[in-house]
């Protein structure tokens, strides 16, 4: 993710906010641990319902704030990876095609042809499977 796409600190929720939505709630003293400062400062971010913009922006990610933005954006990046993937094939199938009829007008069945060649066509969209071979 570009870091164009990082949250802004005036857009942050606030800890209250970031701490409602973590199941279970994190303790003063489990968070005091995981960003290794003094519980008595976890709680007075926890008063002040202010904590530094590092802190919030690191609970951000593990909060349903945080997940459904990623998940937005790894939805849209495997979307267009999908219909690059699809274009593809098209164009292989297109490329197979052609192939198959140029092969077709110069082949006139000369016992030294030097254009013995074999394509396998399959499908396209359909994997090959691990137990096929050629």
């Amino acid at each position: 993710m570009p870091i164009q796409r990082l949250p802004r600190a005036t857009s942050l929720p606030s800890i209250s906010q970031l701490l409602e939505t973590l199941n279970p709630r994190p303790s003063a003293q489990q968070l005091a641990r995981a960003f290794r400062v003094h519980e008595r400062t976890v709680r007075r971010w926890i008063a002040a319902d202010h904590a530094p913009v590092s802190v919030r922006l690191a609970l951000f990610w593990i909060t349903p704030y945080g997940t459904s933005e990623l998940d937005a954006h790894l939805h849209a990046r495997a979307t267009i990876a999908a219909g690059h993937v699809d274009a593809l094939r098209r164009d292989n199938a297109a490329l197979r095609r052609e192939l198959s009829r140029l092969l077709a007008l110069g082949d006139f069945g000369a016992a030294n042809d030097p254009l013995q060649l074999e394509l396998p066509i399959r499908p396209v969209g359909r994997p090959r499977s691990a137990s096929a071979r050629p």
